[in-house]
């Protein structure tokens, strides 16, 4: 007869796996019973692997072979719905520039980008499990894709008129249909542990749904077949159901708990709005008054010194040195030197700054596990936008000359220069955060990249005709202004007050 102590210490085991199993919690459970409940369940997460593998595999190896033996049927499909999508989209240029961004952020670089980005923030985390499991499901993408176009070797839509560059690789599979499908259903999958059981379903619908319209963003720019984009979404599930249950097999096998959503492992975020220990904002109201306070002074400093240097209805002295000084610069122009202007000045475009966004507040994020690193960010940032858009539109100066490298850009908003302000303000913010919570002597070291971002920009800007050598200037003290404001009143603690 067992004694109560060793039975009390038994039971919360026996419980715990008739509870996983979905079985009611009796007084006592026998630990056979368990057990082969444990054993059902297993086989039920195993039969369900295998049907995700087999429903990713059977439409890619049908399509793969139907597309290979040119099947007539098949092909009409292909060509006649590529050519209506691309009669019915060309005449809506606006649609064609949402479906441009969707397809950017859905797939290809910018799926690798976020997927990359979750990697670290799981290691940054020390969730190690998650980190091997989103960086081995990206390798595997990277492998199978090019493979897979190689193998097949599909020429692209021949279209009427094209709505985006085709690409120069292979058509089949589309790689950006299997992208989303690998990239946000992993996610997804990851995610579905600490999300509410009642907003599950709207998640998985929500993570579907987007990686439907990034297929069919593929379709109406007219850069994939009906069958590139199935079969991609059809590799790309196989993928993402074989690494799945690899994953969650491994769990069992280490004897981990497996949570019974998603992925199997519950991510550690440890995200709080506002911990006692470092709230959002420092001196809470007065924060934001102060705030606003300063932009209102920095915007009527930048005015008005741009005003008093560039708003007369003559040439005056500074503005024709900087007028001399630039056309020197735009002299040196060569072709080497334009396309170095425009590789660096990407780092401060829409979709430079965007990323780096991203990656500063996230992993700020998983660092600090508080908010106020983030909302330095955000503050940063719009407060920047803001400055440039106001300043430039009553100042507004022209633009050195009107070239092909600055075709798009308004011609009154030369000073000052929203590329330089968004560098100085961006990298300057993450610059900030490292010098502010790194404990090493090193991070003084970030403001070595962080200078010659912002020096290149500003070089090439002027190299590029899009800016005064002054505009330039004046974009530099604008960004550092309000990044100077906002790290001393969200970054740095405010002084005690004697008790």
């Amino acid at each position: 007869m067992q004694s109560p102590s060793r039975t009390s210490a038994k039971r919360p085991i026996e419980e715990r796996a008739a509870a996983e199993a979905g079985d009611s919690v009796a007084e006592h459970v026998d630990p056979a019973d368990a057990s082969l409940a444990q054993g059902h369940r297993f086989t039920q997460l195993a039969a369900l692997g295998l049907a995700g593998v087999l429903g990713g595999a059977v439409p890619f190896l049908v399509l793969m072979t139907l597309v290979q033996a040119e099947w007539e049927p098949l092909i009409r499909l292909d060509l006649g719905v590529a050519a209506r999508l691309n009669d019915f989209f060309s005449d809506i240029p606006f649609a064609v520039t949402v479906l441009k961004y969707v397809t950017e952020v859905g797939g290809g670089a910018t799926a690798g980008f976020i997927l990359g980005i979750a990697v670290v923030f799981m290691l940054v985390r020390r969730q190690f499990r998650l980190a091997a499991y989103l960086a081995f499901t990206a390798l595997g993408l990277a492998i199978l894709t090019p493979i897979a176009k190689e193998y097949v070797g599909r020429v692209r839509p021949d279209v009427a008129l094209p709505l985006a560059e085709l690409p120069s690789n292979a058509s089949f599979p589309s790689g950006h249909a299997m992208s989303a499908t690998v990239v946000w259903g992993a996610l997804t999958l990851v995610a579905l542990s600490v999300v509410r059981p009642s907003r599950r379903t709207a998640l998985a619908l929500a993570a579907v749904s987007f990686i439907i319209l990034t297929g069919f963003t593929r379709l109406a720019l007219g850069v994939h077949f009906v069958t590139d984009v199935i079969a991609g979404w059809a590799l790309g599930a196989l993928w993402l159901a074989a690494m799945t249950a690899a994953f969650r097999r491994w769990l069992r096998y280490r004897h981990e708990p497996v949570e019974p959503a998603g992925l199997g492992e519950r991510p550690t975020l440890g995200l709080r709005l506002a911990p006692t220990r470092e709230a959002v904002l420092p001196q809470g109201r007065r924060s934001v008054w102060l705030l606003a306070g300063t932009f209102v002074a920095i915007t009527a400093v930048v005015t008005a010194a741009g005003l008093a240097a560039f708003g007369g209805s003559g040439e005056n002295s500074v503005e024709a040195w900087d007028v001399s000084v630039t056309q020197w610069v735009l002299d040196l122009q060569t072709p080497a030197l334009v396309d170095a202007a425009h590789t660096i000045g990407s780092l401060s475009g829409t979709w430079g700054i965007v990323a780096a966004v991203i990656a500063g507040v996230t992993l700020s994020l998983a660092y600090r596990g508080s908010w106020r690193p983030a909302v330095f960010v955000l503050v940063v940032v719009t407060g920047e936008l803001a400055l440039y858009a106001i300043t430039s539109q009553v100042v507004g100066r022209a633009r050195p000359l009107d070239t092909d490298y600055t075709s798009g850009l308004p011609q009154g908003g030369s000073f000052p220069s929203g590329h330089v302000a968004a560098a100085v303000a961006v990298y300057g913010a993450l610059c900030a955060l490292a010098i502010r919570y790194l404990r090493t002597a090193w991070r003084w070291a970030t403001l070595v990249p962080f200078g010659a971002i912002v020096g290149g920009i500003m070089v090439g800007r002027i190299m590029l005709g899009a800016h005064h050598v002054l505009d330039t200037v004046g974009g530099l003290v604008l960004g550092a202004l309000w990044l100077l404001a906002a790290a001393r009143l969200l970054l740095v603690a405010p002084p005690q007050r004697p008790t």
